[in-house]
């Protein structure tokens, strides 16, 4: 098999693996690529707080697959392939995190929160798609004020009781 269709068809198996196990919600999409289309709307929803995170990790996959590309000239794509999605997913995740808990904690303290749940990243993507306000990214608890976060709007907003009784805000209760 070519080296370059060999380091394509690792990639689009390296995407498959992890949505099965991370998230279903692309798996269609990387199952049969022309409903990748589908999801484009959905993504660029978050497109404000993924873009540094984004820029950061195709670079770091640029980088490394620059690295593999002269140490072994594709002589191993399947490695490569495997070593450069690994990068750039390490990255975005790493990334993501770093910039979702910076924002986080200043506007919690802004706020003057009593409490701050605030989940991983990880722990996010694995629950994209899903009912928000029951298994929120982040939230704060001022007095009975519950306020969740956002990754759209990059910020926290205000949920009634009727909602907030219903969120999981552990170490906060």
């Amino acid at each position: 098999m070519p080296a370059p269709l060999a380091l394509l068809l690792t990639s689009w198996m390296f995407w498959i693996a992890f949505s099965a196990v991370f998230n279903h919600l692309f798996l269609p999409g990387l199952l049969f690529p022309p409903l990748l289309w589908v999801m484009f709307p959905f993504t660029f929803r978050f497109s404000g707080f993924l873009a540094l995170p984004l820029v950061l990790a195709v670079t770091m996959a640029g980088i490394v697959f620059l690295a593999l590309f002269r140490s072994y000239s594709l002589s191993r794509p399947i490695f490569q392939a495997i070593a450069v999605n690994a990068a750039f997913l390490l990255i975005l995740f790493g990334a993501s995190e770093f910039r979702k808990n910076s924002i986080i904690k200043a506007l919690a303290d802004r706020a003057g929160a009593d409490c701050v749940q605030i989940n991983s990243f990880v722990d996010s993507v694995q629950h994209l798609g899903s009912e928000p306000t029951f298994h929120p990214h982040a939230a704060y608890r001022r007095g009975s004020e519950v306020h969740l976060w956002s990754y759209r709007i990059q910020n926290f907003f205000p949920v009634p009781e009727t909602i907030s009784r219903n969120v999981e805000l552990g170490r906060c209760r």
